[in-house]
């Protein structure tokens, strides 16, 4: 599981990269607009705008209230300071101008989208939570009875359910990054998944630990 978990986040930086420094801004903001169209056509225009309006609130917060732009800028550009007394940096700011303010733009636009999918969990989470007491509370019961019965626990489906939470949810935070419209109803198919993934696997607990 540690080597699934080193190549989950190694495809996670991979990915960030990638798209901070490979995609443009004009299909980062497009791609991020299907993507919408998606949520509003499979969830309805309600909750389309929930997703919206919590994506735009985390982004005043944490964004534009701590003036990340203009941070980004200052720390990857001469200042105009360093310009005014140095030819060199006059010369190397007017190079690099326009490519860092358009990285600039995609890391922004890549923030926005990320809190648009975070959003979109989050609407999720009235119902994920109780599914995943009741998931945890089903296979805890299994076990109990198992325990009474004397039913065989299988350390194989134990070892592999495991390792399914494991890479379900590794795969879940891959997603979250990628720089592509998904389809919306992949996160509560997959949220499903680790949960009957997770009661199985308790079920199959050792009887004696």
């Amino acid at each position: 599981m540690n080597k699934g978990i080193v190549i989950g986040i190694s495809v996670m930086v991979v990915e960030f990269f990638i798209a901070v420094l490979l995609l443009s801004p004009s299909y980062i903001q497009s791609a991020a607009k299907t993507e919408s169209r998606l949520v509003k056509d499979a969830f309805g225009t309600d909750s389309s705008y929930y997703v919206i309006q919590k994506a735009n609130h985390w982004y005043e917060e944490f964004v534009v209230k701590n003036n990340v732009e203009e941070n980004l800028v200052n720390y990857l550009l001469p200042t105009a300071y360093e310009r005014t007394n140095s030819l060199g940096m006059s010369e190397v700011g007017r190079i690099l101008d326009k490519p860092v303010y358009e990285r600039v733009e995609a890391l922004l636009d890549l923030i926005y989208w990320f809190f648009r999918r975070m959003a979109l969990f989050a609407m999720w989470l009235p119902i994920s939570i109780p599914a995943l007491l009741a998931a945890v509370a089903y296979g805890l019961l299994e076990r109990q009875i198992k325990r009474t019965n004397f039913s065989y626990t299988s350390p194989t489906v134990l070892r592999y359910s495991w390792r399914a939470c494991g890479l379900l949810t590794i795969g879940f935070f891959v997603l979250f990054l990628m720089p592509f419209a998904i389809p919306p109803i992949l996160i509560p198919f997959i949220v499903s998944f680790v949960m009957l993934a997770m009661g199985i696997s308790l079920s199959h607990l050792a009887k004696k630990i």
